[in-house]
């Protein structure tokens, strides 16, 4: 491991990213969210480097376009109404804000567990969970050990 993160007990990394990203998924405050994003991709970064992280952002860049895109159609609450759709649903300005918020939940989501991938290696999850739920463990290590092995064939490809 290139980090001194890594280094440490599998249970200190684990708590960390249990919190880090049950914070990001469960509050929608805007600003906590940008930070979320913000040290995600920092992180993401460090760990993954340039190469992976670029490859992240062509899925993810796409994806907060259509969230952003989509989530005005389907909701109309709000008290800001700019406009209205053909179909009289009112675009309301909060209708906006969610989607985006939304949107960088979701990328932030992903860049946390991307750097989850990096440092939780299939022995750390056999190490954290194999006393309590040894077949359970099995399952996820093989799962993480498919996600570094196609994540690898992915960046083998676009040399």
């Amino acid at each position: 491991m290139k980090d001194t993160f890594s280094n440490m007990h599998p249970f200190i990394n684990f708590i960390f990213f249990a919190l880090t990203i049950g914070f990001t998924m469960f509050i929608m405050n805007p600003v906590c969210l940008a930070v979320s994003f913000s040290c995600a991709l920092v992180t993401a970064l460090y760990l993954n480097g340039k190469k992976a992280v670029r490859l992240s952002l062509v899925f993810l860049l796409p994806m907060i376009l259509l969230i952003v895109l989509i989530n005005p159609v389907f909701n109309h609450e709000g008290m800001t109404i700019l406009t209205y759709f053909p179909w009289d649903n009112p675009l309301t300005l909060e209708s906006i804000v969610y989607g985006i918020a939304s949107a960088f939940l979701l990328s932030s989501t992903v860049l946390w567990f991307s750097s989850f991938n990096a440092v939780i290696t299939s022995d750390k999850v056999v190490f954290l969970f194999g006393r309590i739920m040894p077949s359970l463990s099995l399952v996820i290590s093989m799962a993480v050990s498919y996600t570094h092995l196609r994540a690898h064939e992915t960046s083998a490809h676009l040399v």
